[in-house]
């Protein structure tokens, strides 16, 4: 604050307008930095759901996203985005295969710099048996951070997909295809899980309008010491849609 105010003093003194504006440039610079860091960061997240889900690009390729939001990053962010990409190999080797408990808690964090310092928007969901709270009938395009709470007695999760343009199906129909045709009708765009009484962070973005659909697939009876073998919760009426416009 003392250096503040010694700086304008200096400015106003010397009667050099354009030095005035230095500490202006140096927050557009800031800011610009910031914004690149965000926007390297979305793109990142969005290659490895592409590739996680639907197979689309390969390995390079999310590396490369990962390097370049890495590269728009400060030193200490950039170290910890890249202890994130090192533990990401086996999930982007395996998309099959578990992710471990430090990966997860990487993530959040890298979700956490996200929330407080971009300009994204936040939604706040929780999940009981067999609803989910807080999914407006409308949102925005544009990147979202979700705060995910299961308040019920079973684990829950929410994947969201976008139906295709032209598809004309219900999701009861789409849902009965076979695996490879489900996808031709879908596009996903993320999932999040949380066991009882737990929370998670995840992000949808929503790059297109159009009807979209968020489901539980977890089975009945699924707690924290339990795996369920009933049917998937959505056959008991946890699906939930909304609507992304422009």
């Amino acid at each position: 604050m003392i250096r503040h105010h010694l700086v304008a003093g200096l400015c106003t003194s010397l009667l050099v307008i354009t030095a005035c504006g230095s500490d202006s440039d140096s927050n557009d610079s800031a800011d610009s930095d910031t914004q690149a860091a965000c926007d390297t960061w979305i793109a990142a997240d969005t290659a490895l759901v592409i590739f996680s889900f639907t197979g689309a690009g390969d390995r390079d390729s999310v590396n490369s996203a990962f390097d370049d939001a890495i590269a728009a990053s400060d030193a200490d962010r950039a170290a910890t985005l890249g202890d994130l990409k090192d533990s990401l190999q086996p999930i982007i080797e395996n998309p099959e295969s578990e992710p471990s408990n430090e990966l997860m808690s990487q993530f959040g964090d890298a979700l956490g710099w996200v929330e407080d310092n971009c300009d994204v928007a936040t939604l706040d969901v929780s999940a009981k048996e067999f609803e989910y709270d807080g999914i407006p009938d409308t949102l925005d395009t544009g990147y979202t951070l979700v705060n995910f709470d299961n308040v019920g007695n079973e684990a829950h999760e929410m994947f969201v997909f976008r139906t295709n343009d032209g598809v004309t199906e219900s999701f009861e129909e789409i849902i009965a295809l076979p695996e490879d045709e489900v996808f031709s009708k879908i596009t996903p765009v993320n999932a999040t899980f949380a066991m009882p009484g737990g929370g998670d962070v995840g992000s949808w973005n929503l790059t297109e309008p159009g009807a979209y659909t968020v489901v539980c697939f977890i089975p009945l009876g699924t707690t924290a010491d339990t795996e369920g073998d009933g049917p998937p919760h959505f056959t008991q009426g946890m699906v939930q849609q909304f609507t992304v416009t422009s």
